[in-house]
């Protein structure tokens, strides 16, 4: 196995340094069970010399050796003389391609192996159980279709099916129909204070989507991503599958710090920073003017590419104004990706990517492959809804009963929520238990009684025991909210009393 070839392990030097190990052998062990764990480091991967990782991390040969003894004793590793150290307990390699062909060898099919990754799983588990018209669900992030402009889109969709039938019926090209990127070019300049001309624009069928596109386009397996601590668990499950090294950034109360996010980029050298902070997922907190200016001349400095994702930046329950990177990027470091279905309805499954011509030219390169070519229709519809007044007007109706929403939850949360900064933007409240409570146990609990919400190590990069809970209250009504928000504090009373939570107290301060 060569995998370790595609792995910089300069950039783990700072690692090293941020453990709770004591032992500098130790930290080493820990990084390499890291390795392990994410499927980095996958079973039989033959491993450096130790001469050569020792050059590597910057550390003697002997801790190296410490650490590799270590590992082969507790059967991580094994070691074979005269040919090397090896992954023993890992997760599996990628199986040979399987060809199955019913003629012959030209009419054969590779059945790539695919395991969903934990994350996916916990998801997965959750959203199963989250089943329309059963108990209370805040696990979806997104806007209640309810409250959408689906009658009027809808009018707007047989207009352009009758009047415009032959253009509407065609193939439009990979980047999007040039009505539908001038409408978002448009849109972001009196939305977001966006400067976009048409080439800059691409529209597509999902934010998800455009990442996924962005990651094949720029970056390779082994290279590193740096993000805020917590963000939107789709991303960090494209960065799983792309086999990408994920850093958090040090953050504060209102997001990201500047300078967090240059000793990031000057220890880790990461090819891509991930960032929702204009309109924070999932904790719902703007970007202040002067953070945004803060954090750009970091960014200017680097020559880093960012992708801003702002799919949440048009719901705001501020007068302020978004502060998008993307609006003082005059070097064309920024891609800034929006979605419209969140705050439309999901079926529209229309979203958006503003960069520059290079970058456009990069991504319909990749697309060519990728995607190839894209449906007049829907981005015809979504271009002239999107240019009338009835959108804005929607969006402003709307996000005055999902601040009422809002407020009513953190009102039925009473003194669990104390201290809390309701969220500015956005359908979701990122609860932090007091006590240290456990977010995975607080959620089983509300699952037994029809509530369904996410823990919170579902968004971190680094699962630990979270003490947080993502509740999402786009989809149900004030009196609904403001009475599982009563139900939500009365199951965290119970939590921290059961028994298995005060033992575990105990532990800590024995």
């Amino acid at each position: 196995m060569n995998a370790v070839n595609n792995i910089d392990w300069a950039v783990f030097r700072a690692d090293l340094g941020n453990t709770n190990s004591t032992l500098l052998s130790d930290a080493v062990a820990e990084l390499l069970r890291r390795l392990i764990a994410d499927g980095i480091l996958v079973t039989q991967t033959r491993l450096p010399s130790t001469r050569d990782l020792a050059k590597a991390l910057a550390v003697s040969p002997a801790t190296i050796a410490a650490a590799y003894s270590a590992l082969v004793a507790k059967g991580v590793l094994h070691a074979h003389v005269g040919r090397g150290t090896f992954v023993k307990e890992g997760k599996p390699a990628p199986a040979t391609p399987a060809f199955v062909s019913d003629t012959a060898a030209n009419d054969a099919v590779w059945l790539p192996p695919r395991k969903p990754s934990a994350r996916q799983e916990v998801v997965g588990r959750w959203l199963a159980r989250a089943r329309p018209g059963v108990g209370v669900n805040l696990v979806g992030g997104y806007g209640d279709f309810h409250l959408a402009p689906a009658q009027e889109y809808w009018k707007t969709l047989e207009r352009v099916a009758r009047d415009d039938r032959e253009q509407a019926m065609q193939f439009c090209p990979p980047l999007g129909h040039i009505e539908a990127r001038q409408a978002v070019a448009d849109f972001a300049q009196a939305r977001l204070d966006i400067a976009a001309s048409v080439d800059d624009v691409y529209v597509g069928t999902g934010a998800h989507n455009f990442l996924d596109l962005i990651l094949r386009c720029f970056l390779e397996p082994g290279d590193v991503v740096a993000c805020e601590a917590a963000t939107y668990y789709g991303s960090l499950d494209l960065f799983a599958l792309a086999g990408i090294r994920v850093v958090a950034i040090p953050s504060d109360e209102e997001g990201i710090r500047p300078d967090g996010l240059a000793n990031v980029l000057h220890a880790h050298r990461p090819k891509l920073v991930y960032l929702t902070g204009t309109a924070s997922h999932p904790h719902g907190r703007m970007w202040s003017h002067a953070r945004r200016d803060a954090i750009a001349a970091v960014v200017r400095r680097s020559h880093v590419l960012v992708v801003e994702d702002g799919s949440v930046a048009q719901m705001r329950y501020t007068d302020i104004e978004a502060a998008t990177l993307k609006s003082v990027d005059r070097a064309g470091q920024v891609i800034f990706v929006c979605s419209f279905s969140r705050t439309m309805f999901p079926g529209l499954r229309v979203a958006a990517a503003i960069g520059s011509p290079e970058i456009g030219a990069r991504l319909s390169s990749t697309l060519q492959s990728h995607t190839r070519l894209q449906g007049a229709l829907p981005q015809l519809a979504f271009a002239r809804f999107l240019s009338s007044d009835a959108y804005v007007a929607t969006m402003r109706e709307a996000a005055d009963t999902y601040r009422a929403r809002r407020d009513a939850l953190i009102e039925g949360l009473g003194a669990e929520a104390a201290g809390i900064v309701p969220p500015e933007c956005g359908f979701t409240l990122w609860l932090e238990l007091r006590d240290r409570l456990d977010g995975n146990a607080l959620c089983q609990r509300l699952s037994d009684a029809s509530i369904f919400a996410l823990p919170g190590d579902v968004f971190v990069a680094f699962p630990d025991r979270s003490a947080s809970v993502r509740l999402a209250f786009g989809q149900n009504d004030a009196d609904t909210l403001r009475n599982t928000g009563e139900r939500i504090a009365a199951a965290i009373a119970a939590l921290r009393m059961s028994p298995e939570t005060t033992a575990t107290a105990y532990a800590a301060t024995a």
